[in-house]
């Protein structure tokens, strides 16, 4: 279904590095075949002195990122799933609740 791999900010010492992650995430995806991932997302996080980390989001790209890769995952786990399942995301997907729930 989905993969996602982690990045320290330690990377940018090595950008040929942070290259060669982003284009091996868009190769493991399905490219219509049946074979690779639905969704890829990459992911980019600094660990301050106090331990404290902090997601870097602005430095990788938005095909990467983390909003597409939830969006398609939900879309996938919906679509394969009965439409009685997981009513509350599907109307909150369609911009509303139930009113029962």
């Amino acid at each position: 279904m989905g993969f996602a791999f982690a990045l320290s900010s330690a990377i940018d010492a090595e950008p040929s590095q942070l290259e060669r992650a982003i284009d091996m995430m868009r190769k493991l995806r399905d490219r219509g075949d049946g074979n690779g991932y639905t969704a890829t997302c990459l992911l980019m996080y600094d660990a301050g002195p106090s331990g404290a980390v902090s997601i870097l989001a602005d430095e990788i790209p938005a095909d990467l990122g983390a909003p597409q890769f939830m969006d398609r995952m939900i879309t996938a786990i919906l679509d394969a799933a009965p439409a009685s399942f997981h009513r509350t995301v599907r109307e909150r997907r369609r911009g509303r609740l139930l009113l029962e729930e």
